[in-house]
């Protein structure tokens, strides 16, 4: 998979021994593959309001999150 346009999220955990990177994604060629299934549970495209339903190792980084699925969707329909 390629990606074309992809943007880093902030994200501050409570636990500083975890750590997460999460990007917002808008344009890619191909399909995700977990390419480190021994690392990473899953990989996959969400909306703001999907990401409700998640699961997360730390549920306090679900604002930014969210946040940033909402600016990229507006950007988006703009």
């Amino acid at each position: 998979m390629q990606l074309e346009d992809l943007a880093p999220i902030d994200l501050e955990f409570s636990d500083q021994n975890l750590t997460m990177t999460a990007f917002v994604v808008t344009r890619w060629r191909g399909e995700p593959e977990n390419a480190a299934p021994d690392e990473h549970d899953d990989l996959g495209w969400f909306t703001a309001e999907e990401i409700a339903d998640l699961t997360l190792a730390d549920p306090g980084i679900r604002c930014a999150l969210q946040t940033a699925a909402r600016r990229s969707a507006d950007r988006a329909s703009t």
